[in-house]
């Protein structure tokens, strides 16, 4: 289901230090609203994008909404408190389209409805599979 997204988003989210863990549990809540594999990664690559490298022009519109460029970056601010401040100052799909444009628009809009604690959940949901997943490993290991 989401196969090749990672390809599409992975050298972005970890230029940004965005875990393994929060890009999948966006990635999980893109293909929740419908997006697939590829388009998934591309499309959260564009949101990403869209936060840490905003143009002068969505500077000032962050700026209008009270927002610093430093209150919404997601190398210095964790993704789904990035998300949840931009979606509580505007919800607007205009304004969402000048900040991540065409082929992010549809992902920050599916992630600021999912929220911030929504992705925190799925985030955590994440993060026990590994933990469940690390102590099978280990107990299977005992029986080598």
């Amino acid at each position: 289901k989401l196969l090749n997204a990672p390809r599409q988003v992975g050298p972005v989210a970890g230029s940004l230090r965005v875990s393994l863990e929060v890009t999948t549990a966006a990635l999980s809540a893109l293909f929740e609203a419908g997006l697939r594999g590829e388009a998934a990664g591309t499309a959260l690559r564009n949101v990403l994008l869209g936060l840490v490298a905003p143009t002068d022009a969505n500077a000032q519109l962050l700026k209008s909404y009270g927002l610093s460029l430093d209150e919404v970056n997601p190398k210095t601010v964790a993704l789904a408190k990035t998300l949840g401040r931009r979606a509580e100052a505007s919800s607007s799909t205009a304004d969402a389209a000048k900040l991540f444009g065409r082929e992010g628009v549809a992902a920050y809009l599916s992630l600021a409805q999912v929220g911030e604690e929504g992705l925190r959940t799925l985030e955590e949901r994440l993060r026990e599979q590994g933990a469940a997943a690390e102590a099978s490993a280990d107990l299977m290991a005992t029986f080598q």
